[in-house]
């Protein structure tokens, strides 16, 4: 992901040279990238008040928002991604909260960790 006013998130295979996908992203800064462990086709993206679960596809990189279910997270910066054992993904949030998402969609929030 580069640092241009409209930003380019591309997925290379790096031991072949190769461009496998490109997206033009929105303007939002991204502060961490992570692939689902024992999935290379499962990507997730988090920074300026977003969360973005990425499927390769091809030569395409399918993407959709993060859901807040029952707005009962706020649209907040995202600053850091992890994986637990069970292949849901946490983000770290701006208020020092932790959001779970299972399948794209906020599923529990860890306040004031």
């Amino acid at each position: 992901i580069d640092l241009a006013p409209e930003s380019t998130f591309c997925l290379y295979d790096w031991r072949k040279g190769k461009l496998l996908a490109s997206h033009t992203m929105k303007t939002d800064r991204v502060f961490d990238i992570k692939f689902k462990p024992g999935d290379d086709s499962s990507i997730v993206t988090c920074g300026v008040k977003h969360i973005n679960f990425w499927k390769h596809c091809g030569n395409a990189l399918q993407t959709k928002q993060g859901k807040l279910i029952n707005k009962s997270g706020e649209i907040q910066s995202q600053m850091c991604l992890v994986f637990g054992d069970d292949g849901n993904c946490f983000s770290g949030t701006l208020s020092g909260d932790i959001y779970q998402w299972q399948n794209g969609e906020l599923s529990s929030i860890v306040s004031n960790a």
